[in-house]
């Protein structure tokens, strides 16, 4: 009962600081919201088949393996010939070339999709994704990344591909973005980084 007392008379005592409180909730919540105005955000989670498809984008983008991709190609063409030369006289050699060169596509194109895919796999595991643009930085989950390190954003049709420090590589797909946010994004960034902006979503 003492106890109730006191806190009676300490209330009584302080009118001021009761007058305070509101006005600080309220200048606490004016602050939060600047702050969500301020930042743009997005947080999806990551799927293997949506960042593996961005990252094939992106080395086709920028030529990474170039050379084994024009190979590639190369072999499908002379595969083909095969597939049609037996077609036509069921030749035991036309065979033999058909299932070398098949084999031959099929262990190029692992290795070509290799460390891609350790990669997809790798953000599938981590799971939830935060984006937050800032004024100076841009915040890719726990790593903060200076807008003067980003060497290149693609956009692509179905996703956005930010290359920084060097070659690390950001994913960011289109089908987890609501509404509006796509072109939100491409139009912050493009404030931010200037030329190193590259649409060719229609490519």
């Amino acid at each position: 009962m003492d106890n109730q007392e006191n806190l009676t008379v300490d209330t009584e005592e302080k009118p001021e600081e009761q007058q305070k409180e509101p006005e600080m909730a309220a200048e606490s919540t004016e602050n939060v919201s600047r702050e969500t105005l301020d930042g743009f955000k997005i947080s999806f989670d990551a799927k293997y088949d949506d960042i593996f498809e961005g990252l094939e984008a992106t080395d086709k983008a920028d030529g990474t393996n170039l050379k084994a991709r024009k190979l590639f190609l190369v072999i499908a063409v002379l595969f083909l010939m095969q597939v049609v030369w037996f077609a036509y006289t069921r030749s035991g050699i036309a065979l033999i070339f058909v299932v070398l060169l098949g084999a031959m596509l099929y262990m190029l194109k692992k290795k070509i999709q290799k460390f891609n895919k350790e990669i997809a796999k790798e953000f599938e595991a981590e799971g939830k994704q935060n984006v937050i643009l800032g004024e100076d930085v841009l915040q890719l989950n726990e790593k903060t990344v200076s807008y003067s390190e980003i060497a290149t954003l693609y956009e692509f049709k179905h996703s956005f591909s930010l290359i920084y420090q060097g070659n690390h590589v950001y994913i960011i797909p289109k089908n987890v973005l609501e509404e509006g946010q796509a072109e939100q994004f491409a139009a912050l960034m493009k404030e931010k980084i200037g030329d190193k902006y590259q649409n060719i979503s229609k490519k």
